[in-house]
């Protein structure tokens, strides 16, 4: 609208006296841009509003009087997040409720948005299908609502194999460590083949009984 118009003024509120209004130039093709006008709202005696005009013009230009906002914005926005930092601390809350409670509180919508900027805070929708809610950004020792849960297994939660048991040490059973130490080592062929000689000089020819391997005395 304010490129179609020939004229247009912006009212803002003097930050050193809030009750009084400042009427300044945003645009004028009409005539050059010069001063703007103040007034301030009184009551009269029946009670009517009664619009008071300043006679002095006012130097002060539109861009000044907006850069003063900022610094009341800020504040606002200070102030919305320890509220939503309260609100927050103890888990997460229903955006619903957050927009009833910031009503109830005098708090604008908007300023609290800026807020949860500002403290990073998530937004999820709920598990139970509530709507959306909003939490404070996790810590070291709290877990993330909007990470899913992973199933961790740790030493003692090992899997089962089945009739294998367990994967892993179990209580009161020591695990030793199965090595070739102390085993016996195979044998070469040519320490196979005289064990094979020794043992056939052992045998001894009986007769009908036959040959007996390793026959012990007194036996027959």
């Amino acid at each position: 609208m304010v490129g179609a118009v020939r004229a247009a003024h912006l009212v803002a509120k003097d930050q050193a006296t809030p009750a009084r209004r400042l009427v300044l130039p945003l645009k004028n093709n009409l005539a050059p841009d010069s001063t703007g006008l103040a007034y301030t709202i009184t009551t009269a005696e029946n009670g009517a509003p009664v619009v008071c005009w300043e006679a002095a013009p006012v130097t002060t230009t539109a861009d000044a009087a907006l850069a003063e906002e900022p610094d009341d914005r800020q504040t606002a926005i200070t102030d919305a997040a320890d509220w939503l930092r309260e609100q927050l601390a103890g888990g997460a809350v229903l955006v619903k409720d957050l927009k009833k409670e910031a009503a109830d509180s005098g708090l604008a919508w908007r300023t609290i948005q800026r807020a949860k900027t500002s403290l990073r805070v998530k937004a999820y929708r709920s598990r139970f299908n509530e709507g959306w809610q909003w939490g404070l950004p996790a810590t070291k020792d709290a877990a993330d609502p909007t990470e899913k849960p992973q199933e961790r297994q740790s030493d003692t939660h090992l899997p089962e194999l089945g009739a294998l048991g367990a994967l892993g040490p179990r209580a009161g059973v020591e695990c030793k460590n199965l090595s070739l130490e102390g085993a016996e080592k195979p044998k070469s062929a040519k320490d196979a083949k005289d064990a094979k000689d020794a043992k056939d000089a052992k045998k001894d020819n009986v007769g009908v009984l036959g040959e007996i391997d390793d026959l012990e005395e007194g036996v027959l």
